[in-house]
């Protein structure tokens, strides 16, 4: 601003000429400007507006440059200069930087540029040379830079020509994208969930620093699922913070959401105006401290990669921006580099054994799988799974009603596998023992630990732990947690009808038959 405001005053310190030392500049062609970036793949295009001599001046020991004899330069339209009126005048009218870029603004949209003067393309830093004195306007050629690079346009530099380096003004957004199991709270590179379960994923864009000159400022959120997770329709809402953090914000209007093919599609219309309807208080002004804030939600479906998949990534989900890249050209955008999320969800195995003989299993054996839900031990939650009809079941959902959750049956190997759970304690019921073996005498229980790498998001550690006082072991390996489970066998009763009560009736009916014939033996003898 310092710097701009200085060379206005130069052109107006040909008034004051009379009472300075006037030093004569460079020659003609000797002049250049440099565009002080690394950023690659620019084409800077410098138009000469204003040709006449340029002068050092020492004003009380201040070197100033002052453009004198003023005329129209060799970068405008000769067939539409005359429309603009005396060239004199016109420089003028340049006072400030919110003139002089407003002026800028003029040329370009009203077609008054010709032919470049000069250009610089390639990687910076970029220097434009062979310059005549004069006042020029170096613009970033739109179109240089592909739409799917995170870079952003320059905007115009206006610069009376010596041999200068100026800084370009041009800055981009940043993006950042997380997911939580808690709507609105504890976002986090990762996390671990259930299937049939919701998750909830945020989007954070900020502003980019030069926000204020971009009349408008578009900003697409592009955002793909895997197979593995299903947007909640509707569930889409964006916000801004109006106060440099995430702890209060606001929800704006101005935006659309398309959800085909697994690509989530948000795009805020007008940032700008979105935040600045917000504001309730003073002038509205957005900063780039600014942010947009997506939040929505997905179910994860029994599609889900279950453990990290060959990627490490278990169910990844990838977003990017899309925003306005060029403060004079409203259809140019770029695009920011990739950002992921990731959901995990794991295996649980029983295996039913045989207490005083482990190598033997025990088929037939019937659970349900519970835990409580959230922090209480009061909601208990029953599994709902789809028998897949080879030892495995996957987990579609939940239910209150302990008859509704699923009767999980050890096939002939004496085991089974419950695909898609949380990390997290879970429980299990026995509802019908192997036969000849005694019901266990409470419920079992399991620990899954699930740790994650807070930066990179990944699964860093992956164990189990046992949590009853049954006769039961855990172990894990691959991302399936295994709970082994001991049952005894009943002991063997007399029977009622056996071979000892046979006997005891024989007997019987043989000391009848005795007693009868005594009786009736006797009987004749008195008779006779």
């Amino acid at each position: 601003m310092k710097t701009m405001k200085r060379i206005f005053a130069s052109l107006l310190a040909v008034m004051l000429m009379a009472a300075v030392m006037v030093i004569p500049a460079s020659a003609a062609g000797e002049y250049t400007i440099t565009i002080d970036t690394q950023d690659e793949g620019h084409e800077y295009a410098a138009y000469q507006i204003f040709a006449g001599t340029l002068d050092e001046v020492e004003i009380k020991g201040v070197i100033s440059y002052v453009l004198s004899n003023i005329t129209w330069g060799s970068g405008m339209d000769d067939s539409k200069v005359s429309a603009l009126g005396n060239a004199e005048a016109a420089s003028a009218g340049l006072t400030d930087e919110a003139a002089a870029h407003a002026f800028a603004e003029m040329l370009v949209s009203g077609d008054y540029l010709g032919t470049p003067t000069a250009t610089s393309t390639g990687n910076g830093p970029y220097t434009i040379s062979g310059l005549d004195a004069g006042y020029y306007l170096v613009k970033d050629v739109s179109g240089s830079i592909g739409s799917d690079e995170y870079h952003a346009y320059t905007d115009y530099i206006l610069r009376v020509v010596k041999n200068t380096t100026v800084a370009p003004k041009a800055s981009v957004p940043s993006l950042t994208k997380a997911v939580s199991t808690a709507d609105g709270a504890n976002y986090g590179q990762s996390v671990s969930a259930a299937i049939g379960h919701k998750v909830y994923f945020e989007l954070n864009a900020s502003m980019p620093s030069l926000i204020a000159t971009y009349p408008t400022y578009t900003m697409t959120f592009e955002d793909v699922m895997p197979t593995g997770l299903d947007y909640v329709d509707g569930s889409v809402k964006v916000y801004t913070n109006n106060d440099n953090s995430l702890e209060k914000l606001t929800e704006i209007q101005g935006y659309t959401v398309s959800y085909v093919g697994k690509k989530l599609t948000v795009t805020v219309t007008d940032a700008v105006a979105s935040i600045k309807a917000t504001i309730t208080q003073g002038e509205p002004q957005v900063m780039n401290s600014d942010n947009i804030v997506v939040r929505y939600a997905a179910d994860l479906n029994d599609d889900a990669v279950i453990g990290i998949g060959t990627d490490e990534m278990g169910n990844k989900n990838t977003a990017v921006l899309k925003y306005s890249n060029d403060p004079n050209n409203a259809a140019s955008y770029g695009t920011t580099t990739e950002q992921t999320a990731q959901v995990y969800t794991y295996s649980l195995q029983v295996v039913k054994v045989d207490s005083n003989n482990r190598d033997t299993k025990l088929s037939g054996a019937q659970f349900r799988l519970w835990r409580y839900e959230g922090s209480s031990q009061v909601d208990k939650r029953y599994a709902v799974a789809t028998d897949n009809g080879d030892g495995t079941y996957t987990v579609t959902g939940v239910t209150a009603t302990e008859s509704e959750g699923t009767l999980l049956t050890t096939d002939a190997n004496g085991q089974f596998t419950v695909k898609g759970v949380n990390a997290g304690t879970y429980r299990l019921t026995e509802v019908t023992p192997p036969v000849g073996y005694n019901k266990l005498t409470g419920d079992v229980a399991i620990r899954i630990v699930a740790e994650l790498d807070a930066s990179s998001g990944k699964v860093k550690n992956f164990g189990a732990e046992k949590s009853d006082t049954l006769d039961t072991t855990v172990s894990a390996a691959d991302y399936v947690a295994t709970l082994t489970v001991a049952n005894k066998a009943g002991t063997t009763l007399p029977e009622t009808g056996g071979v000892g009560t046979t006997i005891f009736y024989i007997a019987g009916v043989v000391l009848m038959i005795g007693a009868a014939t005594v009786l009736a033996t006797k009987k004749r003898n008195a008779q006779k």
